[in-house]
């Protein structure tokens, strides 16, 4: 843009790089052939013909198993695997084209509409891999934005909108992963594997409504807190009922690591937090 500015002609060696870098970095670029398209490789004409090649030179040397007739195997078997490879090339520089050319579409369509997070998609990938919960997904949805008009009001809107959105994440209580900890992958909905599995509730009586999934959770956690000689959750997050339900309900690999917890985040508070009555 620069250089569009200033009437200079643009350096094509740096864009390059700048976009071999981009996706390289791109996890969604495909970088490897799925199990289907590697069975359709083994349906190509010339892997079926230099396979028959290398079967019909395989018989032929159970007739006579001279060193010649094994060089010629040899041959035909390396010309099989190297027809594979230069197949499975194609398809995959052909595979990277096509989503390059599609991803590029998405991404003009993105800087149109002005926000960088502005699809499902996207969403999706913060919470999965980056393991963002949907307050901070929201405050990025606000942040990362481009402006589409050149009127005045239309920017006041979005610096507006974007103020509004920090002032209400000031209220979200921030905790970030232990140090040491291995990266996991946070499910979609917030819960990790252990807490996606609730237990079945007892059957429907007259007098009482059903629990609801959350609240079988939180009297899960309450009683293994309670029967627990080196509980594995932190009591204090429990108590307070102002975090969401996983990280009041969260469970360490070890009790070490509960330790580790409590010293870093408790261990300054100057009241503790006690156990909810359901």
């Amino acid at each position: 843009m620069q250089s569009v500015m200033n009437g200079r002609e643009s350096n094509k060696s740096l864009m390059r790089a700048i976009t071999r870098m981009s996706r390289w970095i791109d996890k969604r670029r495909p970088r490897h052939l799925t199990s289907e398209q590697r069975a359709s490789l083994r349906e190509h004409p010339e892997y079926v013909e230099a396979t028959r090649r290398m079967r019909e030179q395989a018989e032929e040397c159970k007739c006579d198993p001279s060193a010649a007739m094994q060089s010629r195997l040899e041959k035909l078997t390396r010309e099989t695997s190297n027809t594979f490879g230069r197949l499975e090339r194609a398809m995959r520089r052909k595979v990277r084209h096509e989503f390059d050319r599609k991803q590029a579409i998405i991404d003009i369509e993105r800087q149109l509409s002005g926000a960088a997070v502005d699809d499902e998609e996207a969403k999706k990938v913060l919470q999965v891999e980056d393991q963002m919960l949907p307050e901070q997904v929201d405050l990025l949805e606000k942040l990362f934005t481009w402006p589409t008009s050149q009127s005045l009001e239309a920017e006041w809107q979005r610096r507006n909108a974007a103020v509004a959105t920090i002032s209400q994440y000031c209220c979200f209580l921030e905790g970030g992963p232990l140090r040491g900890r291995r990266k996991r992958a946070a499910p979609s909905d917030g819960f990790d594997e252990e807490q996606i599995k609730f237990p079945e509730p007892a059957k429907k009586s007259c007098s009482s409504p059903e629990p609801s999934q959350q609240d079988i959770l939180l009297v899960k956690a309450e009683n293994y807190i309670k029967k627990a000689k080196k509980p594995r959750r932190c009591f204090q997050c429990y108590g307070d009922t102002h975090l969401p339900i996983h990280r009041r309900t969260q469970k360490y690999s070890e009790y070490k690591s509960t330790l580790r917890h409590f010293r870093e985040k408790h261990l300054q508070d100057r009241r503790r937090n006690p156990l909810p009555q359901h």
